[in-house]
């Protein structure tokens, strides 16, 4: 998963587009909050 997220992103970042950083960002944290609701509903 992060392997293709990293890709993606270089891929995006090669446009040169100044909005890619923020879409990235924005996923990762997406991905990483799901992660955690993900392990805190296991442990409950």
């Amino acid at each position: 998963m992060t392997t293709t997220l990293l890709s993606a992103s270089t891929a995006l970042a090669s446009t040169g587009n100044d909005l890619v950083p923020w879409i990235v960002g924005g996923a990762v944290v997406l991905v990483l909050a799901g992660a955690g609701l993900l392990v805190l509903r296991r442990r409950q």
